[in-house]
Protein backbone atom coordinates (compact mmCIF):
# COMPACT_ATOMS: atom_id res chain seq x y z
CA UNK A 1 0.00 0.00 0.00
CA UNK A 2 2.92 2.14 0.81
CA UNK A 3 4.28 2.27 -2.57
CA UNK A 4 0.69 2.76 -4.05
CA UNK A 5 -0.10 5.67 -1.81
CA UNK A 6 3.36 7.91 -3.44
CA UNK A 7 2.10 7.29 -7.20
CA UNK A 8 0.84 10.18 -8.34
CA UNK A 9 -2.57 8.73 -10.20
CA UNK A 10 -3.65 8.47 -6.62
CA UNK A 11 -4.00 12.22 -5.32
CA UNK A 12 -2.87 12.31 -2.05
CA UNK A 13 -4.05 15.47 0.71
CA UNK A 14 -6.96 17.53 0.88
CA UNK A 15 -9.74 18.23 -1.91
CA UNK A 16 -10.29 21.40 -3.23
CA UNK A 17 -13.86 20.41 -4.16
CA UNK A 18 -15.58 20.33 -0.62
CA UNK A 19 -15.10 16.85 -0.47
CA UNK A 20 -12.68 15.05 1.72
CA UNK A 21 -10.53 12.69 -0.58
CA UNK A 22 -11.00 9.04 0.08
CA UNK A 23 -8.04 7.08 1.92
CA UNK A 24 -5.31 4.95 -0.20
CA UNK A 25 -6.13 2.00 1.32
CA UNK A 26 -9.75 2.13 0.93
CA UNK A 27 -9.42 2.78 -2.67
CA UNK A 28 -7.31 -0.13 -2.81
CA UNK A 29 -9.49 -2.28 -1.46
CA UNK A 30 -12.17 -0.86 -3.49
CA UNK A 31 -10.29 -1.73 -6.45
CA UNK A 32 -9.45 -5.40 -4.91
CA UNK A 33 -13.27 -5.50 -4.09
CA UNK A 34 -14.04 -5.14 -7.26
CA UNK A 35 -11.78 -7.69 -9.67
CA UNK A 36 -12.33 -10.08 -6.83
CA UNK A 37 -16.09 -10.23 -6.80
CA UNK A 38 -16.74 -9.24 -10.18
CA UNK A 39 -19.18 -7.22 -9.05
CA UNK A 40 -20.77 -4.53 -10.98
CA UNK A 41 -19.71 -0.87 -10.00
CA UNK A 42 -23.45 -0.43 -9.51
CA UNK A 43 -23.56 -3.14 -6.60
CA UNK A 44 -21.01 -2.21 -5.23
CA UNK A 45 -21.80 1.37 -4.95
CA UNK A 46 -25.37 0.48 -3.49
CA UNK A 47 -23.97 -2.02 -0.81
CA UNK A 48 -23.37 -0.55 2.42
CA UNK A 49 -19.50 -2.21 2.42
CA UNK A 50 -18.06 1.11 1.21
CA UNK A 51 -20.63 3.52 1.49
CA UNK A 52 -19.40 5.67 -2.06
CA UNK A 53 -21.23 6.39 -5.19
CA UNK A 54 -20.81 4.92 -7.99
CA UNK A 55 -18.95 7.45 -9.99
CA UNK A 56 -16.39 7.11 -7.13
CA UNK A 57 -15.99 3.25 -7.24
CA UNK A 58 -14.83 3.43 -10.98
CA UNK A 59 -12.80 6.65 -10.19
CA UNK A 60 -11.05 4.45 -7.23
CA UNK A 61 -10.46 1.21 -9.62
CA UNK A 62 -9.15 3.42 -12.35
CA UNK A 63 -6.61 5.20 -10.39
CA UNK A 64 -5.21 1.74 -8.71
CA UNK A 65 -5.30 -0.09 -11.64
CA UNK A 66 -3.39 2.45 -13.46
CA UNK A 67 -0.73 3.05 -10.37
CA UNK A 68 -0.47 -0.54 -10.17
CA UNK A 69 -0.06 -0.96 -14.24
CA UNK A 70 2.12 2.48 -14.48
CA UNK A 71 4.49 1.92 -11.21
CA UNK A 72 4.58 -1.49 -10.37
CA UNK A 73 3.75 -4.52 -12.37
CA UNK A 74 6.88 -4.15 -14.98
CA UNK A 75 8.94 -4.66 -11.33
CA UNK A 76 6.81 -7.23 -9.83
CA UNK A 77 5.23 -9.10 -12.75
CA UNK A 78 7.74 -11.10 -14.09
CA UNK A 79 7.14 -14.26 -16.04
CA UNK A 80 10.39 -16.80 -16.80
CA UNK A 81 12.22 -16.09 -19.77
CA UNK A 82 14.33 -17.36 -22.04
CA UNK A 83 15.28 -20.75 -21.35
CA UNK A 84 13.98 -20.97 -18.19
CA UNK A 85 10.56 -20.62 -19.95
CA UNK A 86 10.76 -22.88 -22.71
CA UNK A 87 12.51 -25.70 -20.04
CA UNK A 88 8.67 -24.85 -18.15
CA UNK A 89 6.49 -25.04 -21.09
CA UNK A 90 8.46 -28.27 -22.47
CA UNK A 91 7.49 -29.74 -18.40
CA UNK A 92 4.23 -28.46 -18.88
CA UNK A 93 4.02 -30.28 -22.31
CA UNK A 94 5.72 -33.28 -21.66
CA UNK A 95 4.51 -34.14 -17.86
CA UNK A 96 1.19 -32.87 -18.26
CA UNK A 97 -0.16 -32.29 -21.23
CA UNK A 98 -0.71 -28.79 -21.32
CA UNK A 99 1.18 -27.12 -24.18
CA UNK A 100 2.67 -23.39 -24.08
CA UNK A 101 1.80 -23.22 -20.41
CA UNK A 102 4.62 -21.16 -18.09
CA UNK A 103 2.41 -21.43 -14.76
CA UNK A 104 0.23 -23.07 -12.43
CA UNK A 105 -2.41 -20.55 -10.63
CA UNK A 106 -4.06 -21.72 -7.28
CA UNK A 107 -5.76 -19.32 -4.34
CA UNK A 108 -6.89 -20.44 -1.25
CA UNK A 109 -9.08 -18.71 1.95
CA UNK A 110 -6.76 -19.09 5.37
CA UNK A 111 -9.57 -18.51 8.34
CA UNK A 112 -8.17 -15.77 10.66
CA UNK A 113 -10.20 -14.31 13.80
CA UNK A 114 -12.11 -11.55 12.99
CA UNK A 115 -9.45 -8.05 13.61
CA UNK A 116 -9.94 -5.63 15.71
CA UNK A 117 -9.60 -2.76 13.08
CA UNK A 118 -11.93 -2.91 10.38
CA UNK A 119 -12.58 -6.32 10.31
CA UNK A 120 -15.32 -5.94 7.03
CA UNK A 121 -12.50 -6.02 4.91
CA UNK A 122 -11.39 -9.57 5.80
CA UNK A 123 -14.63 -10.76 4.95
CA UNK A 124 -14.63 -12.96 1.73
CA UNK A 125 -16.82 -14.63 -0.89
CA UNK A 126 -18.02 -17.43 1.53
CA UNK A 127 -18.81 -15.14 4.38
CA UNK A 128 -15.97 -15.79 6.94
CA UNK A 129 -12.90 -13.79 7.93
CA UNK A 130 -9.39 -15.03 5.98
CA UNK A 131 -6.30 -13.93 4.23
CA UNK A 132 -5.95 -15.15 0.67
CA UNK A 133 -2.87 -17.41 0.11
CA UNK A 134 -2.35 -17.45 -4.01
CA UNK A 135 0.72 -19.26 -5.43
CA UNK A 136 1.86 -19.99 -8.81
CA UNK A 137 3.80 -23.30 -9.55
CA UNK A 138 5.92 -24.48 -12.32
CA UNK A 139 5.19 -27.50 -13.79
CA UNK A 140 7.78 -29.60 -11.42
CA UNK A 141 5.38 -28.21 -8.38
CA UNK A 142 7.63 -25.66 -7.77
CA UNK A 143 6.48 -22.53 -6.42
CA UNK A 144 7.02 -19.68 -8.67
CA UNK A 145 5.38 -16.77 -6.41
CA UNK A 146 3.56 -16.59 -3.20
CA UNK A 147 1.48 -13.85 -2.08
CA UNK A 148 -0.19 -14.12 1.32
CA UNK A 149 -2.61 -11.14 2.51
Amino acid sequence: MCELGRCPEIPQGQSHEGRKKIEVSKQILIALWYRGSQEPTRSISLSDRFNITRSSVHTCCRRVFDAVKNNLAARVIQWPKGRKAAEVMDGFEVHKAFPSVIGAIDGSYIPIKAPIECPENYVNRKNFHSVVLQVVCDHEMRFTDCYCG
